[in-house]
């Protein structure tokens, strides 16, 4: 997940969440940034801190598929404070995966 501040103010106290689907299992979770825990019904959750304008973070979540076919991610990052985004509709990340045999 790369999450990048394309406003002209600081984006404060970020947090991010990524819930995984029950095919993947979470091996290891790196951030460039912060800190990232997994919580007890899956997801990543993240708490990632200030992030300046033009600059962006990266979480990267390894993991071991226990099924094959088609997955979605669907990754959430958001300031705890109010934010004044001019464009919120690039603000909600998704991936797809092929687990192949």
């Amino acid at each position: 997940m790369r999450v990048r501040n394309t406003g002209t103010e600081d984006a404060s106290f970020i947090g991010a969440s990524i819930p995984l689907p029950n095919a993947l299992d979470p091996v290891a979770v790196t951030s460039s940034q912060g800190t990232c825990t997994r919580s007890r019904e899956g997801s990543i959750l993240c708490k990632l801190g200030n992030l300046a304008p033009k600059q962006e973070l990266v979480v990267t979540v390894q993991c071991i598929p226990r099924a094959i076919g088609n997955l979605t991610v669907r990754a959430f990052a958001m300031t705890e404070i109010l934010d004044r985004d001019a464009n919120s509709g690039n603000d909600d990340p998704t991936t797809l995966l092929t687990v192949l045999p």
